[in-house]
């Protein structure tokens, strides 16, 4: 029953990986590079504000280019 448990785990890992892939695949594919790099700098905690800051632009284009991602994500479910 041991060896069960670890094809399960495994089984979930491969799962996991392939789900993973599938979503990269989407945000590289459907996201513009502005709307994966002000992406990326928000998952890393960044504030609207300290984003706008870095890439030069304001805290509105921002938010905007976020909504277009939350709408983009929304059809990936």
């Amino acid at each position: 029953s041991e060896m069960c448990i670890r094809d399960s785990s495994y089984d979930d890992g491969l799962v996991v990986k392939e789900e993973c892939d599938r979503l990269f695949g989407f945000i590289e594919t459907q996201l513009s590079e502005r709307e994966r790099s002000i992406l990326k700098l928000f998952l890393s905690g960044l504030s609207y504000g300290e984003i706008a800051q870095k890439l030069g632009s304001s805290s509105k284009s921002v938010d905007n280019a976020l909504q277009r991602v939350r709408r983009k994500l929304k059809k990936y479910n």
